[in-house]
C-alpha cells in the first residue's frame, strides 16, 4: 500500500471511531452497497472535444429528442 492509502485509512478511522452507533449501521450498510457495485470504473478522456461535438451535432437535420423517444419505445 501506498502512504496516500495508508493516510486516507487512518483519517477513515478516525473519523469512524467518533460516529454514534446510528451512524455506524448506516456506513456499514454503504460499505455493504459498494462492494455489490464492484470497483469505481474511471472514464476515459473523450477523443473529442466539446467544439467538435457542438459541430458534429449542429449539422443534425433530425429532433434528437425524437431519436431518444423511439430508442426508448423500442426497448418497452
Amino acid at each position: 500500500m501506498g502512504d496516500r492509502t495508508v493516510q486516507i485509512k487512518e483519517r477513515i478511522y478516525k473519523e469512524i471511531d467518533k460516529l454514534p452507533v446510528d451512524q455506524l449501521t448506516l456506513l456499514y450498510e454503504q460499505i455493504n452497497t459498494m462492494k455489490k457495485t464492484g470497483p469505481l470504473k474511471y472514464k476515459t478522456k473523450s477523443q473529442y472535444t466539446l467544439k467538435e461535438v457542438h459541430e458534429i451535432v449542429s449539422t443534425s437535420k433530425g429532433l434528437w429528442s425524437e431519436n431518444v423517444i423511439k430508442d426508448r419505445e423500442d426497448r418497452i
